[in-house]
């Protein structure tokens, strides 16, 4: 089984949690596996449909995205511990 994990360079830790659980899954299955991980802009990723960051998706689906208050959200529910 071959298995590709699309994602950015350097990966982010969510590209990096996929890899290590595609991994882990074919692992206990006992199935043989062939890992790659390839970034989204490689012209090898490409073949897979158009990919791109969340940044990118969000402007071809043309939604608006406040990233700033986005963040703002994430750092006091991760760090802080308050909603």
């Amino acid at each position: 089984m071959k298995i590709t994990v699309l994602g950015v360079v350097p990966p982010c830790p969510r590209c990096q949690r996929m890899y290590d659980l595609a991994h882990e899954a074919a692992e206990e299955l006992g199935i043989p596996v062939e890992m790659k991980k390839l970034a989204y802009d490689m012209e090898e990723a490409q073949k897979y449909g158009k990919v791109g960051t969340a940044h990118d998706v969000a402007e071809w689906a043309g939604i608006v995205i406040d990233w700033s208050k986005l963040r703002d959200i994430i750092y006091r529910r991760l760090v802080k511990g308050t909603g």
